[in-house]
């Protein structure tokens, strides 16, 4: 009985970002704060990854100093380097700051109030 196998006629390498850094030194202006681009290559067909993927194929850094007037437009928005760099920064401690909230609210919990 003949069998019917499907024939992959659309793979491509490419490189994905795997992981972005942000420092922002608290020690540093913020002229000298980078940014660093981390990423992998792997295998796709029909736009869906293939396997694993080779991590650190290409590293891409930038300075502040140089690149905080450039624009990023994405999903509807424009903003500078330095706008997205401060919203990333505050996002941060606003995560921060719910990590501690709910670690404390567990510890509140956790004080044998379970009298019953």
């Amino acid at each position: 009985m003949a069998e019917t196998v499907e024939t992959i006629t659309s793979a491509e390498r490419r490189q994905s970002i795997a992981r972005i850094e942000l420092f922002t030194d608290a020690a540093l202006p913020p002229a000298e704060w980078r940014v660093v681009y981390h990423f992998e290559d792997g295998l796709y067909v029909y736009d869906v990854l293939q396997g694993p993927t080779t991590f650190g194929t290409r590293r891409v850094e930038r300075r502040f100093r140089t690149i905080k007037e450039d624009t990023i437009t994405a999903a509807g928005v424009t903003v500078t380097v330095e706008q997205l760099a401060a919203l990333l920064k505050a996002g941060g401690y606003l995560y921060r700051q719910a990590d501690i909230n709910a670690a404390a609210q567990q510890q509140g919990e956790g004080n044998g109030n379970d009298e019953g």
